[in-house]
């Protein structure tokens, strides 16, 4: 009997507190992976964000360019277009944002819905009041803001030559 006891403690095994070491041990590995992780998939969302923003920004810029470069602006109010005359949408035609954040002509998207990002997660605005225009140089100015809440915002302003060029009233 006393050999059969020699032998089981010669074999040695993990004691309790061994266990509990490895046990914490393996905690605070999980727990550092966890954090690394979070910081990892926010950054990736964050950078994300900014990529899109300033894809929505660079192509609602581009349509708004289109839609102005040959419009021939009917009315304007302190500076700022009111209505003008548009190859595509006719006499009459208004710039605005809408409620949803989404740029429309006479209530009609200049966009397609989809460059808003699922469920319209970004936003267009125009943090200056509207589209500025000057009938001496013949040019519209106008700050255009696109932005997702809390996670990426991009601001730019852009000057349209009108080349059509009507007398604003």
């Amino acid at each position: 009997m006393k050999r059969t006891l020699k032998k089981l403690r010669a074999q040695g095994g993990l004691t309790l507190i061994e266990t509990l070491a490895a046990a914490v041990i393996l905690t605070l590995l999980c727990l550092a992976l966890n954090s690394g992780m979070n910081v990892a998939t926010h950054t990736y969302r964050s950078v994300t964000a900014e990529s899109e923003t300033q894809l929505l920004l660079s192509t609602a810029a581009d349509a708004l360019t289109q839609e102005l470069r040959f419009a021939e602006p009917t009315s304007t109010a302190g500076g700022k277009l009111v209505e003008y005359t548009s190859a595509s949408y006719g006499l009459g035609a208004k710039i605005n944002i809408n409620d949803d954040g989404r740029l429309v002509v006479n209530d009609v998207p200049l966009l397609p819905s989809g460059v808003y990002g699922k469920n319209g997660v970004y936003e267009l605005s125009f943090p200056d009041g509207g589209i500025a225009y000057d009938p001496d140089t013949k040019l519209f100015t106008f700050t255009l803001r696109a932005e997702q809440k809390d996670l990426a915002s991009a601001e730019q302003t852009f000057t349209v030559r009108c080349l059509n060029g009507g007398t604003a009233t």
